[in-house]
């Protein structure tokens, strides 16, 4: 099998933590629900604030940094299937 035909495969989650331990943000393909928790607030993750308006910035903040990762990732890994 070619690289071309081989399937792309997808991860079932995605997950960012932040570089200071400040934030794990989840997120389930398929599924428009995840898991936002502030580690210097909950630092034993009990309150999920996906839902929280109150969290509404730093999941904005979160979600933007997962894009630019999986943008970044798959830059990295884009194949040529044909030339035009």
């Amino acid at each position: 099998m070619s690289d071309a035909e081989r399937p792309v495969r997808r991860p079932n989650v995605l997950v960012l933590i932040t570089d200071q331990q400040r934030a794990i943000y989840t997120r389930y393909r398929g599924n428009r629900h995840g898991e936002l928790f502030d580690l210097a607030a909950d630092p034993v993750q009990r309150y999920n604030r996906w839902a929280d308006p109150g969290a509404a910035a730093l999941r904005g903040e979160m979600e933007g940094r997962l894009l630019d990762k999986i943008v970044d990732t798959q830059a990295r890994h884009v194949r040529q299937v044909a030339v035009a």
